[in-house]
């Protein structure tokens, strides 16, 4: 019970940490806010006795000091990196941002790209079916073909879905024509539903994500209770149809069902949340950092030296019901308490920064890395890289989609056609209008 009570506190503190960040800045998904309050409450419900309810032993030994230690001190870290760069937690100005999001891309190239980009991913999807034989989310082997979906390389050309399914936003936001709102809406779904073929549940829901982030800010943070239910049954559909199809195995052959192993609703979930820090503390316990200065952290030693991606799968095999272990864990491997303690900070401030430049410029390069940031503080709880080739892979795209279709502030009058000759110039930073 006192277990439970101690995770309790913790989760309460989480949703207190959002409220006093919400209520300084005005920003409901701040990053900070986020990755505080979504640290606190899995690490608070790795806390419950959910936990006895796997057959792993190491699952109900309650947290140590190590643990403590590595939570507690990791997120002042953060908050500290984040701070800052951005001291004192400036207010979003949700009216200037908004419209700077409108206007920040010229349609018809903006048009070209994302047709550009759905064709290559819709190919590499279907390419990917041709290599597994079969779609993995309606297949009885979809644990064994699930990892087609995830080859290295090709697998980034499968993720262009992500950005398309936020460029097809943004045209559906402009569009003129009801006709042509619902041609960009359709293309959204198509490509979320292809991200939700591989069966990997991350997909989908990534892709979601980076919709959600834009619309949330193109609404000036005036969310609903409608955009909240949409969300919510999104998210569950997601999350519940792709765990139907990972246990379509256990329903066909009854005999791999571990009878010890919980497979309730509140049991997975805390596979999936609280069981990270169990993780954690396993490998702090057990595992003695062999300092490989990077090469477990980050996603691009592990691209080019194999034997790298190796030390990572062995690394996870030895985790019980899930194989995250939060994002710690690489740092742990790689840099030891420096990993654990500082470089938490350097993430604080570099996330820190990048929303900076996203609220004072809002161009669709500022807008493809704040997003990128924002999923890792969100997913901090498990193992997605803050630098990781997403980053790399990612940030090429955005600048290749800012220099051929983007437009900054100050030249959205200019290209309306709004600064004429002995016309006053904008101010920096200016937006004069929306641009279609």
């Amino acid at each position: 019970m006192g277990e439970t009570f101690l995770g309790l506190l913790f989760m309460l503190a989480g949703v207190a940490t959002w409220v006093a960040i919400f209520r300084r800045t005005g920003d409901a998904l701040h990053p900070l806010a986020l990755l505080a309050s979504l640290w606190l409450l899995t690490f608070g419900f790795g806390h419950w006795e959910v936990a006895a309810t796997y057959d792993e032993l190491y699952y109900r030994e309650p947290f140590g000091a190590v643990a403590y230690l590595a939570v507690i001190g990791s997120l002042v870290s953060v908050v500290a990196g984040f701070w800052l760069v951005d001291p004192g937690l400036r207010p979003l100005e949700r009216e200037a941002l908004a419209e700077r999001l409108r206007s920040n891309a010229r349609r018809g190239r903006l048009l070209a790209i994302t047709l550009a980009l759905f064709a290559v991913a819709s190919a590499t999807t279907v390419y990917f079916v041709w290599l597994a034989g079969e779609v993995p989310l309606f297949s009885p082997r979809v644990d064994e073909l699930r990892q087609t979906f995830k080859r290295p390389l090709l697998g980034y050309l499968y993720d262009l879905h992500f950005p398309v399914a936020l460029f097809a936003a943004i045209l559906a936001d402009r569009a003129t024509r009801r006709s042509e709102r619902v041609f960009w809406i359709g293309l959204l779904l198509a490509s979320l539903f292809q991200l939700a073929l591989g069966a990997v549940r991350a997909s989908p829901l990534t892709g979601f994500g980076w919709v959600a982030v834009y619309l949330f800010y193109r609404l000036r943070g005036r969310v609903r209770v409608g955009h909240l239910s949409a969300a919510a049954v999104v998210v569950a559909g997601v999350f519940i149809g792709i765990e139907y199809s990972r246990r379509t195995p256990v329903r066909l052959n009854p005999e791999l069902l571990n009878p010890r192993q919980d497979l309730s609703s509140a049991a997975t979930l805390w596979g999936h949340t609280g069981a990270s820090f169990k993780n954690l503390q396993l490998t702090l316990r057990t595992t003695p950092p062999p300092l490989e200065m990077g090469a477990a952290t980050y996603d691009l030693p592990k691209t080019l030296v194999p034997r790298f991606r190796e030390i990572e799968s062995d690394v996870s095999s030895r985790f019980g019901v899930h194989n995250s272990a939060t994002y710690l864990l690489p740092l742990w491997l790689d840099f030891g308490l420096f990993g654990l303690l500082v470089v938490p900070g350097i993430y604080g401030a570099l996330t820190g920064f990048t929303y900076r430049r996203f609220q004072e410029r809002g161009t669709l390069l500022w807008l493809l890395l704040y997003i990128d940031f924002a999923i890792a503080a969100i997913l901090a709880f498990r193992t997605h890289k803050f630098l990781g080739n997403g980053l790399i892979f990612f940030g090429g795209v955005a600048l290749m989609v800012q220099l051929f279709a983007g437009r900054e502030p100050d030249d959205v009058a200019e290209d309306r056609g709004q600064v004429g000759e002995g016309a006053p110039a904008p101010a920096p930073g200016a937006v004069v209008g929306a641009a279609r």
